[in-house]
Order: C-alpha cells, then structure tokens, then sequence
C-alpha cells in the first residue's frame, strides 16, 4: 500500500486534541486540533511534520506522558513519518534547543 494511500486515524487525533492536561499539556492539544481544522485539506506528510514538532517539544519540555508519546509516535509513523525528515521540512530542528551538532 503506498503511503499516500494511508488514511489518518483522526479518532486518535481527535482524543489526543481532548486530553487531559495530566497526560498532554493544552498547547500540544491545540497543535493537534490545528490539525483537525485542516482535515481534508492537509496531506500526510504535513501531518507528519506537525506530529514531529509536537513529539520534540513534548520530549523537550516534558509535556507529554510517555503514553501519549507513544500513542503520538504511532500515529506519525503510522503516516510515514521519521525522525530524519528533511530539516528544510523541520525548521525547528535548525535552531536551539533542537539543533544537532
């Protein structure tokens, strides 16, 4: 199956967007539900970009439960996603705290 063929499972997203601060803080909620606002007009790979960010600030600042890490990285693998995406792409991953030497 190609990827682009692969759906979202926007249930998940939509749950992740509803969480409870305890398990995911409200900032990388309302990430997500910028993501649920473009349903239908955003592609994949955006969506996987966007997860991205979420899971480094989320791994940074400690925003999320290691369950909802994996429950995040699940879904942006499930995408297509992967942690060497194109920096041009991640342009986060270019400044502090997130460059690489």
């Amino acid at each position: 199956m190609d990827i682009n063929e692969v759906e979202p499972n926007w249930e998940i997203l939509e749950m992740l967007a509803i969480a409870p601060d305890s398990a995911l803080d409200k900032s990388m909620c309302m990430m997500i539900k910028d993501i649920l606002e473009k349903r239908g007009e955003i592609t994949n790979e955006e969506i996987s970009i966007k997860l991205l960010h979420i899971l480094d600030l989320s791994a940074y600042s400690a925003l999320a439960s290691d369950f909802m890490m994996q429950v995040l990285n699940v879904e942006f693998t499930h995408l297509g996603g992967t942690r060497d995406m194109d920096i041009e792409k991640t342009p986060w991953r270019n400044e502090p705290p997130f460059k690489r030497n």
